[in-house]
């Protein structure tokens, strides 16, 4: 299964939608999903998903706009804490802030 079918899914699973959607709503909601989130890495996908189910207060389907807000908000999360894992360490802040010195 497709990382964004397994999104779709999962987003369907716990927000449902308020009403019972047909088959060209429910058809059409999928391709704008397809069609918005393609872009995005499974990475980025598992990390929004977590997010939304985590943070949203409503309990109807989300928004494809929603969905988007939060891939983007998971993609710059990720690439900061890749460029943190990349900064240097000053060896005497961390061991004095860790609670020992050299």
């Amino acid at each position: 299964m497709s990382a964004i079918a397994d999104f779709t899914d999962k987003l369907i699973q716990r927000f449902p939608p308020s009403f019972r959607w047909d088959d060209v709503q429910k058809k059409s909601w999928t391709e704008d999903m397809v069609q918005e989130l393609c872009g995005f890495s499974d990475e980025v996908l598992t990390r929004a998903l977590r997010e939304i189910i985590r943070t949203r207060k409503v309990k109807e389907t989300p928004l494809v706009s929603e969905c988007i807000g939060a891939c983007i908000a998971a993609k710059r999360w990720l690439d900061a804490e890749k460029g943190a894992a990349t900064l240097p360490r000053d060896k005497q802040f961390t061991a004095k802030w860790a609670g020992y010195a050299p």
